[in-house]
């Protein structure tokens, strides 16, 4: 059958896995697959207790279906509305960060290869059209991957249609999820009213949807990796090259797609930028946006004021201990000293000869990104006392005379 050797394609023997199962039509197919396999196989569920009586029989559906078949069977209960409020989040991104952050602890608890979902191709063009309608970036428009670090989803190339198939030949049992009819969710709206309706028109036209969803997923993502030096996604950094970006067509429409979800809607600005000498930057409410060595360099805007790399702690001995990050002459020291980034003008002394930082960084050759991080400690009377990390000023050095020592840690 078509949907087994898929799985026996892309899942290597006796491998141990977790599949998420919530009860619904397309996990349970994954699951009545899978446990045919030489795969070990255990099932985690997650409750949300969003759907009363309703969330208490999935779960009990799961977890009778598992002992009877001798599954390993991980379960919890979330207090989902109570998360979403604290956090500030959608139910629905409330669930998802819930469910996530258990599957990983347990995936990693139990030593298992991989958390396998039921993610089928249906689901993957109502993502696509989701980000679309929420003018996502292009990373967002690749969608649902089926293979990615520890996930992993061997239903993507099939169809509901197909699956649902498969699930009536033989006799498997699901429960259905009533939210899904819910059309104050997004997906559910694309679900049963796009996509359905299409279909129930024309069966040909959601072939097409499908063939051409495919088409824009391959396209895309080789326009990502084309552009692409560095993107980190937990941080949000994204490095992109500035010559490849200028030879794709149509570059407007691309432009738009990459810049507009970080706020930067004007094509004929961001063309120009396209052109600026390095250094330069723009920004927008929450972003920046670098020219950077022939590079465009994306990133959060930094709250630099608030936000400080370490906590210090101090201690005063008649001893430089090895390792403080930071000795100095205590009683050259006037109290409170302050810490700070440094600024364009700031000078210290090294020997008897000012110099200034901006002319010490250079030396270092560090890059415009390791400059922002770059903190200076600063004496009650304005004058530097060091960079952190890097040179302490020649007016604060220890020597013979010192009797007390700073060691900051």
């Amino acid at each position: 059958m078509e949907l087994l050797s898929h799985l026996s394609n892309i899942l290597p023997l006796r491998m141990h896995i977790l599949i998420a199962v919530s009860g619904g039509l397309d996990s349970m197919v994954l699951l009545e697959i899978l446990k045919y396999t030489k795969l070990y196989i255990s099932v985690v569920h997650a409750n949300f207790q969003l759907r009363y009586s309703d969330s208490k029989e999935d779960e009990c559906f799961i977890k009778d279906f598992c002992k009877h078949q001798k599954i390993p069977f991980y379960n919890k209960k979330f207090k989902t509305k109570t998360y979403s409020i604290e956090k500030k989040k959608s139910i629905q991104m409330a669930a998802r960060s819930l469910r996530y952050g258990w599957f990983f602890r347990i995936l990693k608890d139990i030593d298992a290869s991989y958390i396998v979902l039921g993610h089928h191709l249906d689901d993957t063009i109502e993502t696509f059209f989701m980000n679309l309608f929420r003018s996502s970036n292009l990373k967002g428009l690749v969608s649902i991957p089926e293979i990615s670090k520890f996930l992993l989803r061997p239903l993507l190339p099939f169809t509901k249609t197909k699956i649902l198939q498969f699930a009536n030949i033989n006799n498997i049992w699901w429960r259905e999820d009533i939210s899904n009819q819910d059309f104050k969710y997004l997906r559910n709206t694309i679900r049963n009213d796009l996509i359905t309706n299409y279909y129930d028109r024309n069966s040909k036209t959601l072939f097409f949807l499908r063939r051409d969803y495919i088409l824009i997923q391959q396209s895309i993502s080789i326009i990502f990796k084309i552009i692409t030096i560095i993107f980190v996604n937990y941080t949000f950094y994204w490095e992109l090259n500035t010559s490849k970006l200028k030879k794709i067509k149509p570059l407007n429409g691309y432009l738009y797609r990459l810049f507009s979800p970080y706020g930067f809607c004007n094509l004929l600005d961001i063309e120009r930028f396209l052109h600026t000498s390095t250094g330069k930057h723009i920004y927008s409410k929450r972003y920046r946006l670098l020219h950077y060595r022939r590079r465009l360099v994306f990133n959060y805007q930094q709250e630099r004021h608030k936000r400080y790399p370490f906590k210090f702690h101090l201690e005063v001995n008649d001893f430089m201990d090895h390792k403080a990050l930071i000795s100095i002459d205590f009683s050259i020291i006037s109290w409170p000293i302050s810490l700070r980034n440094w600024k364009k003008g700031d000078l210290f002394f090294t020997s008897l000869r000012k110099k200034k930082i901006s002319k010490l960084l250079k030396e270092y050759k560090l890059s415009i990104f390791e400059k922002e991080e770059i903190f200076i400690l600063m004496n009650a009377d304005k004058k530097i006392i060091c960079t952190i990390n890097m040179v302490i000023n020649f007016l604060f050095k220890i020597t013979l005379k010192t009797n007390m020592i700073l060691n900051i840690f």
